[in-house]
C-alpha cells in the first residue's frame, strides 16, 4: 500500500466524494452539497491518501488548527474492499506522526447510528468529548 499526503484541488476532491458516496450511510449527498463541500475541503484540507495498484483504497481529510494544537478529521473513507485491513488504524497512525511537536490531539465527529465507527475509535484510545445531537465528538491526545 502506498500512501500519499497532499493537497487536492476541487475537481480532484469532488471525484474522491463522489466515489465515496453512497458507501456513507447516510450517503454524504443526503446530507451535504457535495460542489460546497468539496470546494471547502481544497481550500482548507490536506489528505493522506491509500493507494493498492494505483487504485484508491482510502482516504482521511484534515484540517491542521494551529492555534488549538490540534487536528481535526472532518472525513474518513475506506473502501469496502479494504475495511478489516488495518487501514483505518494506519490513518490514525500517520496522522499521530504529523507533528507531534505541534499537533496535541485528533479530533473528530461520529455518527451515533455507526457503532462500527465507534467501536474502531475506542479501540483506538479515542474518547468521548462531547455530545452533538446525532453525532459524538471525539478525541485522541497524541
Amino acid at each position: 500500500m502506498e500512501y500519499i499526503q497532499t493537497r487536492l484541488s476541487n475537481i480532484q476532491v469532488l471525484s474522491l466524494l463522489k466515489r465515496c458516496d453512497k458507501e456513507f450511510t447516510p450517503c454524504l449527498s443526503e446530507d451535504l452539497d457535495l460542489d460546497n463541500y468539496s470546494k471547502k475541503l481544497s481550500e482548507h484540507a490536506s489528505f493522506i491518501i491509500a493507494k493498492e495498484d494505483n487504485e484508491i483504497q482510502g482516504f482521511v481529510a484534515y484540517y491542521k488548527n494551529f492555534s488549538e494544537s490540534f487536528l481535526y478529521v472532518p472525513l474518513v473513507w475506506v473502501s469496502s474492499s479494504s475495511r478489516r485491513s488495518g487501514l483505518g488504524k494506519t490513518f490514525i497512525s500517520q496522522l499521530e506522526r504529523l507533528d507531534p511537536n505541534v499537533f496535541l490531539s485528533i479530533k473528530l465527529e461520529v455518527l451515533k447510528s455507526n457503532a462500527g465507527a465507534y467501536q474502531f475509535y475506542l479501540k483506538e484510545n479515542f474518547k468521548i468529548a462531547e455530545e452533538r445531537d446525532s453525532k459524538w465528538l471525539m478525541s485522541k491526545n497524541i
